[in-house]
């Protein structure tokens, strides 16, 4: 397998639509390669949730955010737990990272993660490059059509769901298996995620 780099995206949001209100983007920067996975990147913003004009709210939304576990919902919109910068502040970071490491970008559904950065780009005057847009669910299919007893990774216990950068670390892992299965069949190499030691880029971190 030729190695091949890839961003992969994940957002916690307040809505399912490409207007919602955006609470912390992560961005996991992946090399693929017959050795498997290694992380060179981790990229991680939490938004101001409550001053982002023209974007939208769901109370279906809201109503599932209360049934997610405290550290999930902490990280998401408890704006006193840790620092948090005005959305275009973070939008302008998310954009230099983009144009410094040119890869496929992978949001897992092609109408949620980049169609709500596409939107929110848009909406602050800066230009998403959709032109690497990339989807998880699709590479999944491809997957399980080749491969028919093709089973997802299980997640590592290490990474807590709906906080946006352990889930794009987990799908960094899915996307790794994903490729294996459709480049000739092959048995992915590991069986974990590996932490990189990676210092955070971000506005703000862990």
């Amino acid at each position: 397998m030729t190695p091949t780099r890839h961003h992969i995206l994940d957002l916690e949001t307040l809505d399912l639509q490409p207007s919602a209100v955006i609470l912390t983007i992560g961005i996991v920067t992946a090399e693929i390669s017959d050795g498997g996975l290694e992380i060179t990147g981790r990229h991680y913003w939490r938004v101001q949730p409550f001053d982002q004009p023209g974007r939208t709210a769901s109370e279906d939304v809201l109503s599932w955010w209360r049934k997610q576990s405290a550290a999930a919902l902490d990280e998401a919109l408890d704006p006193s737990s840790n620092h948090r910068e005005p959305l275009p502040q973070i939008l302008s970071a998310v954009s230099g990272t983009m144009d410094l490491y040119p890869y496929p970008i992978w949001g897992n559904g092609a109408d949620f993660d980049n169609a709500i950065m596409q939107h929110a780009f848009r909406q602050s005057g800066l230009q998403w490059p959709y032109y690497r847009n990339r989807c998880l669910r699709t590479a999944h299919q491809m997957a399980k059509s080749l491969v028919a007893d093709f089973v997802t990774p299980e997640r590592p216990a290490y990474l807590t769901p709906h906080i946006a950068l352990d889930d794009a670390e987990y799908e960094a892992l899915q996307l790794a298996h994903y490729m294996f299965a459709i480049d000739g069949n092959r048995p992915y190499p590991m069986n974990t995620l590996p932490r990189s030691g990676q210092q955070l880029d971000g506005v703000a971190v862990l």
